[in-house]
């Protein structure tokens, strides 16, 4: 079987594609083949996508998300051939409230 989900604690948190393990937060999966594999298994990255999004709001605070993002892009910023900066004319963007209930 090409695909195989291994269960953790907390969800689902690793994916065995063509029997090679990759974690899903380590950005190891050779981007080609992950490509391939989301193509012919649209529902099983649907599900994925699915449960990714349902434990970032059970689990994360937006702290947690913010702090994710800084990280990301700083470490990506290394890669780039210029300094990036912030344009005068941009916003920010605030997160709109999802849902309370009272």
């Amino acid at each position: 079987m090409m695909a195989e989900v291994v269960k953790r604690k907390l969800g689902t948190h690793y994916q065995i594609i063509k029997n090679r393990l990759y974690r899903e937060n380590d950005c190891m999966f050779p981007s080609r083949e992950l490509l391939q594999f989301v193509k012919a298994n649209d529902d099983l990255a649907q599900e994925i996508a699915e449960r990714g999004s349902q434990f970032i709001m059970d689990h994360l605070q937006m702290e947690d998300i913010t702090c994710y993002w800084e990280n990301l892009l700083t470490e990506y910023s290394k890669f780039l051939s210029y300094n990036v900066t912030r344009r005068k004319g941009y916003d920010q963007i605030v997160p709109k409230i999802l849902k309370t209930e009272l």
